[in-house]
């Protein structure tokens, strides 16, 4: 069972937050910092990559409706999605194909995990060559089975995914949810050994009735490649979280995770590995609404902890973890409460999202970002350490992409003009209850893995 901490360093001044940290609020006038990779974002629906921080912005996709780029380790390649066809390309617009299915870089080398359309699992080089057919796909007699959550292991030498199946005849509609593990060969003569590693009991409901829990959602790897972390939903409780399973890879036994209300593991962005050890950042507090009840929690799988790091009088998202581990980056506001269900009363309490740091084990907590005309979301560490990247919203909810030094000062636009036309609704300051999902635009190649530190510089 997972042991409860609970941490509130700095409550009281959030309370009143007034979000003057030691920074001067102001962007300032900086020598051009060097060897921070390039950018690749979306612009009016097409994919653009700039040097950071003074490249001239290059377009490599043409025609619109492009979404979710994703540089390989080398950044010699880019992975999106054009419509729902997932794509890759070349870093200077050559060579782009289509792929039958979706996809996943490998950790440190530019191949692909593609689940293809037949529910097979593929491995091939970024240019399509080399394919290896690590699960065949699916044919099970009198049911339809569904793969996805595609996940590398830490070392690129395993895949996670889920695997759920449903009956499609008969009295009750049967389902059997499954955590998956293929380990890939060493050597074209090995196959690859696949094995279901955990399975839930099965559930069965009546026709036309919610199944009362229906699949596994994979979220993702500890650093040391020790367990994968899930969830189980039951019908539309995603919608406000899920409670969060740890799996031991070694033994297949299970850890159970508490929460409360249950964690928000809703978004990519709320759930951060650390760059080595056991240690995972996750977004604790139940709820859709990301302005209330969501605070930053540690968990230690290997100890059995899970520690909140921040106050309950916050709204804490986005946690991004320092490359040598010692820090974290957050997006932190004063919590509006349950009474706040959206409109302007929701806009203004999302207005004052600012960029926060504190040590890893909680203490040192400090706003980075105090400029009252931005809301400052999705802070991303420099493979050095050295800056902080973040994007900010104006009071007329125009985008811009920044850069800023690890302790808050030398803040610079890097981006001043970012339309990422596929996030753009009737109301583009909300998002989804409050979280927009930038990583759904844009990507940051920060350099070769490990070039800095050990780190992942993705």
């Amino acid at each position: 069972m997972i042991i409860r901490a609970r941490r509130a360093a700095f409550g009281t001044i959030l309370v009143a937050i007034t979000l003057a940290a030691a920074c001067s609020g102001h962007a300032t006038s900086v020598a051009p910092a060097l060897g921070l990779g390039k950018l690749a974002y979306v612009q009016a629906g097409d994919i653009w990559l700039k040097a950071l921080p003074d490249g001239a912005p290059q377009r490599i996709t043409h025609g619109g409706l492009v979404s979710t780029p994703k540089w390989s380790p080398s950044g010699e390649w880019l992975l999106y999605k054009s419509g729902d066809q997932a794509r890759v390309i070349r870093a200077d617009g050559t060579d782009g194909r289509a792929l039958n299915g979706t996809a996943v870089w490998a950790p440190s080398d530019d191949r692909l995990a593609v689940l293809r359309s037949d529910t097979s699992i593929v491995v091939e080089a970024a240019d399509g060559s080399s394919p290896t057919l690590i699960v065949a796909g699916a044919d099970v007699s009198g049911a339809t089975t569904q793969r996805a959550g595609l996940l590398w292991s830490p070392d690129g030498k395993s895949l996670a995914y889920s695997e759920t199946s449903r009956a499609t005849s008969g009295p009750a509609i049967a389902i059997a949810a499954g955590l998956w593990l293929a380990n890939l060969p060493s050597s074209g003569a090995e196959e690859p050994v696949v094995r279901e590693i955990y399975r839930p009991d099965a559930v069965e409901s009546k026709p036309g009735a919610p199944p009362t829990a229906d699949s596994v959602f994979t979220l993702g790897w500890s650093p040391d490649g020790g367990a994968v972390l899930f969830g189980l939903s039951s019908g539309a409780d995603t919608a406000d979280g899920l409670p969060l399973d740890v799996l031991r890879t070694a033994a297949a036994s299970l850890v159970q995770v508490v929460p409360k209300q249950p964690a928000s593991l809703l978004f990519p962005t709320w759930f951060a590995p650390a760059p080595r050890g056991d240690l995972v950042a996750i977004v604790d507090g139940g709820g859709r609404a990301s302005w209330s009840n969501k605070q930053i929690a540690v968990l230690s799988w290997a100890a059995g902890t899970l520690t909140e790091r921040t106050s309950p009088a916050v709204a804490a998202t986005d946690p991004a973890w320092s490359p040598d581990g010692t820090r974290l980056a957050y997006v932190a506001m004063p919590g509006a409460g349950p009474a706040v269900a959206g409109g302007d009363a929701a806009k203004a309490a999302l207005a004052q999202r600012k960029i926060w740091a504190m040590d890893a084990d909680g203490s040192n907590q400090h706003a980075l970002t105090d400029d009252a005309a931005y809301r400052d979301e999705y802070p991303q560490w420099s493979a050095d350490g050295s800056r902080i990247l973040f994007v900010r919203l104006d009071v007329h909810d125009n985008a811009s992409i920044w850069t800023m030094s690890s302790n808050g000062g030398e803040r610079r636009a890097v981006v001043p003009g970012f339309d990422p036309s596929t996030l753009r609704t009737d109301a583009a300051w909300l998002g989804y209850f409050g979280h927009i999902s930038w990583d759904n635009v844009m990507d940051w190649w920060r350099g070769a893995p490990g070039a800095a530190d050990g780190a992942g510089a993705r």
